[in-house]
């Protein structure tokens, strides 16, 4: 188990990877329980968990999108 703080690893496996983004959905979409360091999984920074949080990983993941954030900008 790797404590990294990098914004979008939810599972904090030293990565941002296809696991995170099942993660991702799973508490944006199922109620999971809010990851360990609930601001790894707020990465767009609005202060919600939802499918703005899925894409913007799933951009970072696999297409090399943008920076993700770290909590919430208020």
């Amino acid at each position: 188990h790797v404590t990294n703080r990098r914004p979008g690893d939810i599972n904090e496996d030293g990565t941002n990877d296809v696991l995170d983004v099942v993660a991702m959905v799973g508490i944006a979409f199922r109620n999971n329980p809010n990851p360990e360091r609930p601001g790894s999984a707020d990465v767009n920074a609005d202060c919600v968990y939802d499918i703005l949080d899925v894409v913007a990983l799933v951009n970072h993941v696999f297409r090399n999108g943008p920076s993700l954030y770290w909590w919430c900008i208020e």
